[in-house]
């Protein structure tokens, strides 16, 4: 065992394929755990703040965000991270999609927001949740990748992540073609638009 750690609020740990673990939650900095008990912990600069939330079997990245809102992805072989653009307010959770092509965060202000992992930029628009109480640490991506779900008190809620989707909820409301403002304001602000209804 390692010992107790000078650690404040460290929460879970994410474990490595090689023995490694990354920890970080609210007030500390995020640090990687060494596989070897006589070895040293590895302190990643500029992470005061941030939560680790989820590894990336393929890639061994971890991401990680804010209370700022800030998102990134952690390389935990040279203990840098690049950023992601970032959310609106507290991040509480945060999920890779099973591909790791997306991650999906949420924040209790700006709902599920879904960020393209190789440019960084969100896809589309965030998803507001609906006023009941979310489980903050969880949400999880659909094994197809099509949508996430988060924990609620009312059950899981299931939100779509894909744009064929956000046309196909944009058809059911207003049953004609939306107009491009429209489709900026509703839809999405990244996304090319698509034909709202066959």
């Amino acid at each position: 065992t390692h010992g107790p750690l000078e650690l404040e609020s460290f929460g879970l740990p994410l474990v490595l394929p090689d023995g490694r673990a990354v920890t970080g939650f609210d007030r500390s900095i995020i640090t990687i755990l060494p596989a070897e008990l006589d070895a040293p912990p590895t302190v990643v600069e500029g992470t005061e703040g941030f939560r680790a939330f989820d590894l990336d079997d393929g890639t061994g990245l971890v991401l990680i965000g804010a209370a700022s809102g800030r998102v990134g992805l952690l390389d935990t072989e040279t203990a840098s991270v690049r950023y992601l653009e970032s959310a609106d307010g507290v991040l509480s959770a945060g999920a890779f999609a099973h591909d790791g092509t997306r991650v999906a965060v949420y924040s209790v202000t700006d709902g599920i927001q879904i960020i393209d992992v190789a440019s960084g930029r969100r896809i589309g628009l965030p998803m507001a949740v609906p006023r009941v109480q979310v489980n903050n640490r969880h949400i999880t991506w659909a094994e197809d990748n099509s949508g996430v779900w988060i924990a609620t008190a009312e059950g899981p809620m299931r939100f779509a992540a894909i744009t064929a989707r956000w046309r196909d909820v944009a058809c059911d409301i207003v049953n004609r073609e939306l107009t491009t403002d429209e489709w900026r304001t509703f839809v999405s602000d990244t996304e090319p638009q698509v034909t709202a209804c066959s």
